[in-house]
Order: C-alpha cells, then sequence, then structure tokens
C-alpha cells in the first residue's frame, strides 16, 4: 500500500491554500483551504478536486471568467467614434441583458408600456438595486444574473428571467432563468377556474366547450365582476 500523500499546510491549489486537513467524508480526504480573494472563503474541498482542478478558488474565478466574456462579447461596440464607444459601455446598451433589464423596467414603471397592467398595475415593482439610475441598476442586474449563472452551472443566453412567486417584484430572491415554455408554465394565463363542475385552464375551457372568444375578452368581462359562467356564455356583440 502505498504512503500516505502528505500535504503540507500552506500549500496552494490554484486560488485555494491549505490551512489544514480535516476528518475524512465519504473516505475522501478533505482540507480546511482559504480563498487568495478578497473574500478571503473558506471551504472544506476534498482533496481529489484540488489535485484535479476541479476547484480552484470559491467561485471568484469563474465569476470573473464569466464577468470578462460578457465584456468581451456583450459590450464589443463597432462603427462607432471612441467617445460614443466609451458611453456605449457605461451604459450597457450593447449587453446582452440590455434589452430584458430595459423591458422589466417597462412593464412595471412605464403606465403606456402595453403590458403594464399586468405587472405595475398590479402592484409589481423592480427591487432599489436594479432600478439604480445612471446605469447602476442595470450592472447589479449583470452582476446577479453572472453570479446565478455561475452557482447553477447554466448558460443562461437565450433563456428568460421569470419571478418564482408570480405576485412578488423583481428581486434577486424571487428571481431565476428558465426557458420560454417554463416562463408561460408561470403566467397568469395558467389560471384555472371552476366551469361546469372542472377545473381547467381558460384556453381549454374555450376548447373543449367549443367556444369562439379570446382569452383578452373572457379576462375583461371577470374585470368587470362577471362570473365565469356568464362571462363564457354571454355572445359577443358585433358591430353592423
Amino acid at each position: 500500500m502505498p504512503a500516505k500523500f502528505n500535504i503540507p499546510n500552506g500549500t496552494k491549489f490554484g486560488r485555494w491554500t491549505i490551512i489544514r486537513e480535516v476528518s475524512k467524508k465519504r473516505g475522501e480526504r478533505r482540507f480546511l483551504c482559504k480563498c487568495s480573494c478578497e473574500s478571503h472563503t473558506k471551504r472544506d474541498v476534498a482533496l481529489v478536486s484540488l489535485t484535479k482542478g476541479r476547484s480552484s478558488s470559491c467561485g471568484c474565478y469563474g465569476k470573473e471568467n464569466a464577468w470578462e466574456r460578457f465584456n468581451k462579447n456583450g459590450l464589443r461596440v463597432k462603427n462607432l467614434a471612441r467617445t460614443n464607444a466609451k458611453r456605449s459601455e457605461r451604459s450597457g446598451v450593447n449587453h446582452p441583458f440590455f434589452d430584458i433589464h430595459r423591458a422589466m423596467k417597462g412593464r412595471c414603471h412605464n403606465p403606456e408600456n402595453k403590458k403594464y397592467k399586468d405587472y405595475g398595475g398590479r402592484g409589481i415593482k423592480i427591487c432599489s438595486s436594479w432600478k439604480e439610475l445612471d446605469g447602476k441598476g442595470f450592472w447589479n442586474f449583470v452582476e446577479w444574473a453572472t453570479v446565478w449563472m455561475m452557482e447553477n452551472e447554466i448558460d443562461i443566453y437565450g433563456l428568460e428571467i421569470d419571478r418564482i412567486d408570480n405576485d412578488g417584484n423583481y428581486e434577486p430572491n424571487n428571481c431565476r432563468w428558465v426557458t420560454r415554455t417554463q416562463n408561460n408554465n408561470n403566467t397568469r394565463a395558467n389560471v384555472r377556474y371552476l366551469y361546469k363542475g372542472q377545473y381547467k385552464q381558460v384556453s381549454e375551457i374555450l376548447e373543449s366547450n367549443r367556444i369562439n372568444m379570446d382569452i383578452g375578452t373572457f379576462r375583461s368581462r371577470l374585470e368587470r365582476g362577471w362570473s365565469v359562467s356568464k362571462s363564457l356564455t354571454t355572445p359577443i356583440r358585433t358591430s353592423v
């Protein structure tokens, strides 16, 4: 049997520095390590993760790489004057998350936005950290998205932001990144209504009962105080 591999305290693996060996866990040798980044995070790390390069920091290295990738690919400004390029980079206008952030602000804080009634009109807001002026809010949002991606090991390009609690605000603890299908499944369009003894989504009720009505008409009738049955069975007036 080979001699135990000696790991002196102070040995470095990436940004980790060995403090001391701790008790084994599931047969693995583990070491208490300290990261050299500003957070000086301490963590119990398996020896195999250190020697094979699976863990080289507390996560800060991956976040920095992601940030650099965003800056390189998302903030590249082409065919603009130097001053305009700098201005664009500060505002983030060419960043891949810029339109997502702008749309989020529009539906929550702009009464002229066509989706405002389903968001700002219902009291849904954006947390102050993401809404700060002078571009700070946007970059706070990008930082949160970057950390979320690294922690969940998911490439969020092409995904949509989603609120876990559909009645809650846009804030770090209530947001995640999902596919469009997953996002659609978390909307008020999927509320189930009782009709003829069964709870179904509006689209299912309309289809199964062959009712020629769009969902918008049904909702507007409910908002006027009509019952589900009256909303679905009252003929739609047509102009001559």
